[in-house]
């Protein structure tokens, strides 16, 4: 970890298999790093066919390693 670092979000558990959780991207800015992360949930007007297993909405990647505080942020897409 002397040159990387890791960078992790987690949401706990989702009901079923339709929900997911990825850090899409990592910007480093100026004063900060970024971290664009999607949180996805199945859609509440269409019918759908979900696993009934539980899932654990954790994602991790490796940034080189900085002393800028992160920031997250949710997206959309």
């Amino acid at each position: 970890f002397s040159t990387t670092m890791v960078v992790g979000l987690t949401l706990g558990v989702a009901p079923n298999g339709c929900s997911g959780l990825s850090i899409r991207r990592v910007i480093e800015e100026a004063h900060k790093v970024v971290v664009h992360y999607l949180h996805s949930q199945p859609p509440t007007d269409q019918l759908q066919i979900c696993t009934m297993a539980m899932v654990a909405l954790t994602d991790f990647v490796a940034i080189p390693r900085t002393e800028k505080p992160v920031l997250f942020v949710r997206t959309d897409a």
